[in-house]
């Protein structure tokens, strides 16, 4: 599973962005934008936490956990290697 339907399949939303560095790497970002019952702030500003898994490691380590275990219950949400790239191919040598 990719790490959205991880996140879908606990019943949170799931955003994906792609990001084109200045060197034509394409890398992939996701989001959790709230938790499960989407609660609304006070002052219609929920805050940000970003977080950036270690090197060799991949961003369904920050979705492994039960629910009830996740930072995303708390509407936060920080790559199965990923080598996308606007003109290079990443699995040639």
């Amino acid at each position: 599973m990719t790490t959205p339907q991880i996140i879908e399949r606990w019943g949170y939303p799931a955003m994906i962005y792609s990001v084109e560095t200045d060197d034509g790497y394409i890398l992939e970002l996701h989001r959790i934008p709230h938790g499960k019952n989407n609660v609304t702030w006070p002052n219609g500003k929920q805050p940000v936490v970003f977080m950036q898994h270690g090197l060799l490691c991949a961003s369904t380590d920050w979705t492994m956990n039960l629910p009830e275990q996740s930072a995303g219950e708390y509407g936060f949400r920080g790559n199965v290697f990923q080598i996308n790239h606007k003109k290079l191919n990443g699995l040639k040598k």
